[in-house]
């Protein structure tokens, strides 16, 4: 019995449109269909999605023929009711138009519109009715275009779009008027029924044109979205220029859909937003604290840092209908919200409090689009943004009550409503991003900054630093809603990685880590689940300990001891035992991860804390590598052959293979703090320095840094012997790859003092684990970090002056060099290069009588053929290879080799260096180091002139073309490098061009790196003229 009504219902609709098909004349039927509208809408739902596309596009013509253009009051009235039935049928399903369908659509919408508009104007007999048929097209227009718009052809976008930026090119009249303060719309002698249905109008057309970039993105052309841009920013400059917005429901709907449709429009950006980021940003900052009068923003004590309200069930809470309109509106209004003329308090958060207290008019949607707008701009030209940094950040009294800055710290600290909130966190966020480090480092902070009549960009850069930090930091220790706290703990986050903490206050970076490790505690003793807000706390303790170049500040109270010593601050030193306990169970996996690298980042830039918690951080690093293991069946030192886990036991899982490699990393980073290993200054250019840890010459880049002097040589021995008897051998193991490869990264960091401490089972151990893992493991990321490991261990004596070892590294280098990964490859060569350095040392020093074997029996042969297949791949391997082909030529002649005479290597040598001509620093620099190591043996000039040639060519080049000072003094300096006895006329002549050519280069531009370089190179030349006996007294 239930299915008999349904079937009338459907039958009504097929009934209905049967017979307008049917009709000589359908258009006499379509008043008659049109009064049925209620039943038409109920059988809708029950008809096939194609069957009711086909009978709305049958309606549509019908009107279309006998009803355009609209002329009275019974056309706009039939024209009215088609739009509205087109348009609750729609926003009931999705109809699934052709594009001849759809076309003929837009046609009879935009056909209304225009011919509504003209009988509006003239104020002919209709008016009212025109009027309202304007505003149902518009409707069901935008949302046809909502479902459909991606379907038009791309022509009809374009001129659909410029018909609707046509609608909006004057604003509104009724939005001209001056706030009020109550809020409400203002009544004035030019209110108007007429003057209400333009602002609609111009509302529905800025839905209709969001709607379309928002499902015909693609089919936009580039011409279109910049008229689009510019029209709407002469729509936002004329409000800009009239004062303060007016404040009401009408009003906040209207600037909801305008600021809807600006945020899509430049979300899909199509060319450059420099020209308009200043109009937009003067714009977008009055809605910072629109709808929100002085009266309602509470001050930090007594507004939003209260407990949320009780939570109400959506189904249990009250619809909030909109004020009385005064004029009739359309029956369905179709704006960026989808509702339907009411919303509900759902919308807001739980926490939010009662809608009608908050967001009366519901101008919070306006704050929060407008700053995502912000957003927008930001991501899309970070340094036009730059510009406006003192408008939208505060640079004093950030936390005063007034007076009130339309700033998004504002909104962060003030705003009632927990989206407005958290989009101006987001936005703050994102602003922190991308280029903002190289901007922000000139920020600083001044006394007397305020003393003198103007301000400087460093000044206003530093004290927006400060308010920053200030407002986020109590953000942070006061907010209650976790979204929020979320977004603005990113936000310190990427404030404390990028700020100069050098040229601010000393105390600034630890106030901020105590705050947020006491909101941190906070968070764990909590009784709900606080899990996300707590990883990102840990996450902000991370970055401002990994903060570089390190906190004076911050190394005081990590290593005070008297908590007394500074004032209103607990126990310094327990930030660390924090993040310790947090690193162990039962916090979560996330937690965990996050503690151990905030560990390990306190570790690197504050080495001198690690033997005090050498002991924790060893038992946290063992219960996490120990979770889940069985014990193994074969002892670790003595690897199986076969596969890489034959003989082992497996983990069972239990533990997060992020969590055992989080901790590995962390041991790798104490062992090498106790050490004493020192990380190449990354001042230093060299790009090879860094790479390796080994000098080019003799001595080795492993001795203690500054900061670590008084280590005696043989510490770190002690715990590396904990670390290789209980941790790294189960983690060398593990199923998981990361874990793998961490174990072997730590091996990196041996250095040569602790390696020669170890006892002799322990070096075979570390050097068969990871000749090992390089040849079998199946993972490439796991093979580069052995190879790495082989290009460390290369370079200790007890392995480079042990043929049993060198051979047999040599053989696996070889083969490495040959992988089909490019990581390996990069490695493998970076082995090599150091490999080759390690024997050209023992050749050139007293080491080679101290070796077990002579050079002769190394298969160098087959090390320079590698390095000259090698030469064809990619930069970072050139890089290597080539360095490693001018090691051995220091040392090795080939004369004797069957590769045949010397000349034929030195030939093939020729073949592989036209890598330097690259626009890649370090094979051009690879390139210089290999040529000097060639012309540093005694041959003849004639062997080595082309070589000579080579390197000066090379070296001009490397000069002129860095930007870098120390790289151009570096390549100079390497052109001095070569035997002076070898050095021919030529060579003497390209060196004194080259010279004169950046005289004239420092004369013209005065800089003092040019001259600087015109000046070493100058003293180069001359030392080379008094070494051969051609200086003179001018000279």
């Amino acid at each position: 019995m239930a299915e008999q009504p349904q079937q009338r219902t459907s039958c009504a609709w097929r009934w209905v449109f049967d017979s307008l098909r049917a009709a000589v004349e359908p258009s006499t039927l379509v008043p008659h269909l049109l009064s049925h509208a209620p039943t038409l809408l109920q059988s809708a739902t029950r008809i096939p999605l194609r069957e009711v596309a086909a009978d709305v596009s049958l309606l549509v013509q019908a009107v279309s023929g006998r009803w355009l253009p609209v002329d009275g009051a019974e056309s706009a009235r039939i024209c009215r009711n088609t739009c509205n039935l087109v348009n609750e049928i729609s926003f009931r399903i999705q109809l699934e138009f052709s594009t001849h369908a759809l076309l003929a659509l837009v046609k009879f919408f935009q056909g209304t519109i225009s011919t509504a508009t003209a009988v509006i104007i003239l104020e002919e007999d209709g008016g009212v009715d025109a009027s309202k048929a304007k505003i149902e097209a518009l409707t069901a227009l935008g949302q046809v275009l909502h479902d459909n718009a991606d379907q038009l052809p791309v022509d009809e976008v374009s001129s659909l779009v410029l018909f609707l930026l046509g609608l909006v090119t004057h604003p509104a009249t009724s939005l001209r008027g001056q706030h009020n303060g109550s809020g409400s719309r203002a009544i004035a002698s030019g209110w108007s029924r007429n003057v209400d249905d333009d602002m609609e109008v111009q509302r529905l057309a800025f839905v209709a044109i969001g709607n379309v970039y928002t499902r015909a993105e693609p089919v936009i052309s580039n011409e279109t979205w910049k008229l689009t841009v510019q029209e709407l920013r002469i729509v936002t400059e004329r409000f800009a220029s009239k004062g303060p917005l007016t404040e009401g429901y009408d009003s906040s709907r209207y600037f909801g859909a305008l600021l809807r449709c600006v945020h899509l429009v430049l979300s899909e950006r199509k060319g450059s937003l420099e020209e308009h980021v200043a109009s937009y940003v003067g714009f977008l900052r009055m809605f910072f604290l629109y709808g929100l009068s002085s009266s309602q923003i509470q001050t930090s004590e007594s507004r939003s840092w209260k407990e949320a309200s009780a939570y109400r069930p959506p189904q249990l809470r009250s619809p909030v209908q909109p004020p009385a309109r005064t004029n009739s509106e359309s029956t369905s209004m179709v704006d960026e919200a989808g509702s339907r003329g009411f919303s509900f308090d759902s919308d807001q958060s739980d926490s939010d409090g009662s809608v009608s207290n908050n967001d009366r008019y519901k101008s919070s949607k306006c704050r929060t689009t407008a700053i995502l707008i912000v957003q927008v701009l930001a991501r899309a030209d970070p340094k036009s943004l730059h510009a406006h940094w003192a408008l939208l950040l505060p640079t004093h009294d950030v936390l005063q009550p007034r007076p009130y800055q339309a700033t998004l710290l504002t909104t962060l600290l003030f705003d009632p409503i927990v989206k407005a909130r958290v989009a101006a966190a987001t936005t703050i966020s994102v602003m922190l991003e991308g280029p903002v480090r190289a901007f922000l480092h000139v920020a600083e902070y001044r006394e007397l900054a305020q003393k003198i009549p103007f301000t400087t960009l460093s000044s206003t850069l530093g004290q927006i630093v400060i308010q920053l930090h200030t407002g986020l930091v109590h953000v942070v220790s006061n907010e209650k809603h976790s979204g929020t706290l979320v977004a603005a703990l990113k936000a310190l986050s990427l404030l404390v990685t990028a700020a100069p903490y050098n040229r601010l206050p000393s105390l600034l970076l630890p106030n901020v880590v105590l705050s947020v490790a006491k909101k941190t505690q906070e968070l764990l003793n909590s009784s709900t689940d606080q899990s996300n807000t707590v990883t990102a706390a840990v996450n902000c303790l991370g970055a401002a300990l990994s903060t570089t170049p390190a906190s004076t500040g911050m190394a005081s109270i990590l290593t005070v001891k008297n908590p007394s010593e500074i004032s209103g601050a607990s126990l310094p030193h327990t930030v660390l035992m924090d993040l310790i306990s947090y690193s162990r169970s039962p916090a979560s996996s996330a937690v965990r991860v996050e503690a151990f690298q905030a560990i390990k980042a306190a570790v690197h830039n504050y080495p001198m804390i690690v033997p005090s918690y050498w002991d924790q951080v060893f038992k946290t690093v063992a219960e996490v590598v120990d979770m889940g293991w069985e014990k193994a069946r074969t002892s670790p030192s003595s690897p199986a052959r076969g596969s890489l886990s034959a003989g082992y036991a497996q983990p069972s899982r239990i533990c997060d293979d992020k969590l055992v490699q989080s901790a590995i990393k962390l041991l790798d980073e104490t062992l090498r703090a106790l050490s004493g290993f020192e990380v190449p200054d990354e001042s230093n250019d060299d790009s090879l320095l860094k790479a390796a840890p080994m000098h080019l010459g003799p001595k080795s880049l492993f001795a203690p840094s500054s900061s670590m002097e008084s280590v005696r040589a043989d510490d770190g021995c002690p715990q590396w012997l904990q670390a290789l008897d209980r941790l790294l051998p189960a983690a060398l193991i593990h199923s998981a790859p990361m874990v793998r490869g961490a174990a072997l990264t730590c091996f990196a960091g041996l250095t040569p003092a602790v390696f020669s401490a170890l006892p002799v089972q322990k070096q075979e151990f570390i050097i068969s684990s990871v000749m090992r893992a390089s040849r079998e493991d199946d993972t490439p990321a796991v093979r580069s970090a052995a190879c790495r490991a082989v290009g460390v261990t290369v370079g200790f004596p007890q392995v480079s002056k042990g043929k049993e070892k060198v051979i047999p590294i040599i053989n696996l280098l070889l083969s490495r060099m040959e992988d089909i990964s490019a990581a390996v490859r990069i490695t493998a060569s970076w082995a090599v290069a150091n490999l080759c350095d390690a024997l050209c040392s023992i050749a050139e020093t007293d080491d080679a009588k101290e070796a077990n074997y002579p050079l002769e029996d190394v298969p160098l042969g087959s090390l320079a053929e590698c390095t000259f297949k090698a030469a064809n791949d990619g930069d970072k391997v050139r890089a290597n290879v080539v360095r490693a082909l001018g090691n051995l030529a220091r040392f090795v002649d080939f004369s004797d080799i069957e590769m045949g005479h010397k000349n034929v290597v030195y030939s093939r040598a020729m073949e592989c260096l036209p890598c330097s001509r690259e626009p890649v620093f370090e094979p051009k620099y690879s390139t210089i180091i290999c040529t000097v190591g060639i012309v540093r043996l005694q041959y003849t000039p004639v062997t080595v002139a082309g070589f000579i040639q080579l390197q000066d060519s090379h070296a001009c080049c490397l000069c002129l073309s860095c930007s870098k000072f120390t790289r151009r003094l570096r390549s100079d300096l390497r052109r001095c490098g070569a035997n002076p006895y070898t050095v021919t006329g030529l060579f003497r002549k390209r060196c004194w061009h080259w010279t004169n050519i950046n005289e004239v280069s420092s004369s013209s531009c005065r800089s003092a790196q040019s001259f600087y370089d015109s000046c070493a190179s100058a003293r180069a030349t001359t030392g080379l003229r008094h070494s051969e006996g051609h200086a003179s007294q001018t000279d």
